[in-house]
């Protein structure tokens, strides 16, 4: 049987709850063209995702369960139909590399778009996924896709052209990833996981678009992007900056790194790296190159990303202080699990939005947050995925990268950078080298290095004396050593490598003060966000506040969380056996700001009976290794 040609504006795609529809012409052409309009790249390959996506929809039985309900919500297939019209298209096109990738792409975004991508390969490496699809029986009842083909000219879908087009845009995406220097002996696997990427990039533009006119039809106004204004931004920062005191030698070398960034920041978009020792103001030297890159470059967002919370929540509310940002500034979005509902429900509803879109001139965030927007499948969380698209993205104190994802993040950053325009910073006091991996695949730019890396800013900002160990303590003598060490200098850190060492140890310092004379602070990651926030406020507290003040007694216990980028300065710092780098980190939080001019210790002892590192083999290498070179090199 036949169908009869339904005029565009009977066939529709959504209603809202006041009884109001929208006209599928009108919602397929609004996503093709937001889909279109994110960004200049790869705009004909998203124009077509979003103007088929939801051609499925051209039915009368989607139209029935439309109007009267009468069906459960997924029951009417609407989303394969695009898929298929797709296969058909490619099916008669000139067969290519590049006609095969574009037909797979636009397929995998257009079937998928309401869950989650799938896996496209089966255990023996096979393509199941799209033989399963290509295979499916069009002529299915379910599908009525000879239905949907007859509205295809009143939807004026224009199928060949853009898919000719798509294929012509795939074939200059081929071409930049074989001249992106790509390593000889990984162009296989690098190429086929930047094309997984693309894939993922082109899926997030179609579901970020769908999804933003759905909310446009339900709330009668159109989507307006936020427009960064980082000249305003820049002028904010560089009066912050002009403020600061500047006498004190620490002050006057970390404005020398400061105007290091910013002399850097007019390199071309490239992965570069900023090493500077710890206390050198690394965080306010990032944000100044990022700011003026951004300003030069035209980039889209400037995104943080930290490895811990603790530093998270510090990092933001120095952003705010340098930027003049108040509570509710549209500028910066936190985006990390310990984020405060606002109680304001349209409020909170917004910050929400925007979490899921990354559609904010800045974002801080945290590593979970940025993998899980790379690596996921699901559309909640890929949605955000092609908003890291020119921008400028900086990893904060990147040596805390897992080992076992080095060749993954390696892959990404190299994508982002190479074929999505943005600019990589890879920030730490104790680089790690990432692209030495057996797969050369971190493609940093000629000149990486924002700081001349021959530089004596490590031997001016040195505060400290690694004093190392080879005489293992229990954690009794572990504990008495750091109540000796407090009672010596006034105050105390202790870094460990276990929660339940922090824990114990806390317990065993507190039976050792029984005078109460110092104030007890244990740190740990198994703890909340809001506690953590709340014992280094405490901290911070009794710390002194500036050279000269002696500040309260205090002993604070942690785990390794407090290493990374905390703000804060002990007189003295023992730390548990552990990698060079842990152990430089720890040091860090020692006379941070010179408040000592000669450099105060930092002990180094190996736990006895660290069974628990058997679960953490990065942490139990490290601390052979660093235990084997202190029995090797005493002196």
């Amino acid at each position: 049987m036949g169908h009869a040609l339904m005029p565009k504006d009977l066939l529709l795609a959504r209603k809202d709850d006041d009884g109001n529809t929208q006209t599928l012409y009108d919602h397929l052409h609004n996503t093709a063209k937001l889909a279109a309009g994110f960004e200049k790249r790869s705009s004909v390959t998203a124009f077509a995702a979003g103007l088929l996506h939801d051609s499925g929809k051209a039915t009368d039985d989607f139209k029935r369960y439309l109007l009267t309900g009468n069906r459960k919500r997924g029951e009417v297939v609407h989303a394969k139909q695009g898929a298929f019209i797709v296969d058909d298209c490619a099916a008669d096109f000139p067969s290519s590399a590049a006609s095969m990738i574009t037909a797979e792409v636009l397929e995998l975004a257009i079937a998928n778009h309401h869950g989650h991508l799938p896996d496209c390969l089966d255990a023996c490496g096979g393509t199941a996924y799209f033989r399963k699809l290509t295979g499916e029986n069009k002529k299915a009842e379910q599908y009525h896709y000879q239905e949907v083909l007859s509205h295809v000219s009143s939807l004026n879908l224009d199928i060949n052209t853009n898919f000719a087009n798509s294929v012509a845009e795939t074939n200059r995406l081929l071409e930049t990833v074989d001249s992106c220097g790509i390593s000889p002996r990984n162009t296989r696997n690098s190429r086929s996981f930047f094309l997984g990427l693309y894939a993922k990039y082109i899926y997030s533009r179609l579901v970020d678009a769908d999804r933003v006119d759905a909310a446009n039809f339900t709330a009668h106004q159109p989507y307006t992007s936020q427009t960064p204004n980082w000249e305003e931004l820049t002028r904010r920062l560089e009066n912050a900056i002009s403020g600061f005191d500047t006498s004190s030698k620490i002050s006057k070398i970390r404005m020398r790194i400061s105007e290091d960034c910013l002399a850097a920041s007019t390199r071309d978009t490239g992965i570069y790296r900023l090493g500077v020792p710890t206390g050198g103001g690394k965080t306010l030297a990032s944000l100044r190159f990022a700011l003026h890159h951004a300003q030069e470059t035209g980039k889209h967002h400037i995104i943080y990303i930290t490895p811990y919370l603790s530093i998270t929540e510090q990092t933001v509310q120095v952003f705010r202080n340098v930027l003049d940002l108040d509570k509710d500034d549209e500028i910066l979005l936190e985006h990390y699990s310990s984020v405060v509902p606002d109680k304001d429900d349209e409020k909170e509803q917004q910050r929400r939005l925007a979490a899921e879109r990354w559609d904010k001139p800045i974002i801080v965030t945290t590593m979970v947050q940025f993998l899980e927007t790379v690596m996921s499948a699901k559309a909640t969380k890929l949605r955000k995925f092609h908003n890291l698209a020119d921008s400028v993205i900086v990893f904060d104190e990147v040596q805390a990268l897992p080992t076992n994802t080095i060749n993954v993040f390696n892959e990404v950053v190299s994508f982002l950078s190479k074929i999505l325009g943005s600019t990589i910073l890879l920030c730490s006091a104790t680089q790690p080298l990432l692209e030495q991996t057996d797969r050369r695949n971190l493609l940093l730019s000629d000149k990486p290095d924002l700081i001349d890396p021959d530089n004596d800013y490590a031997e001016q900002l040195r505060r400290t004396n690694i004093v190392a160990s080879s005489q293992g303590l229990t954690l009794d003598d572990f504990a008495a050593e750091i109540y000796s060490k407090a009672l010596d200098n006034g105050n105390c850190l202790a870094v460990v490598n276990l929660k339940g060492e922090a824990k114990q140890l806390y317990q065993l310092v507190k039976e050792l003060d029984v005078d109460h004379r110092f104030t007890l602070v244990h740190l740990s990651t198994a703890m909340c966000g809001a506690h953590r926030k709340n014992q280094l406020a405490v901290l911070k507290k009794c710390l002194p506040k500036k050279t000269g003040d002696s500040g309260q007694p205090v002993i604070c216990i942690s785990t390794q969380l407090i290493e990374a980028g905390v703000d804060i300065s002990f007189s003295c710092v023992i730390r548990a056996m552990a990698g060079l780098d842990s152990i430089l980190q720890a040091a860090g939080r020692c006379n941070r700001n010179g408040e000592s001019q000669m450099p105060r210790n930092v002990y180094v002892y190996p736990i006895k009976d660290e069974s628990g590192l058997r679960y953490l083999p990065e942490i139990q290498l490290g601390k052979e290794i660093t235990d084997q070179l202190i029995h090797d090199y005493p002196e």
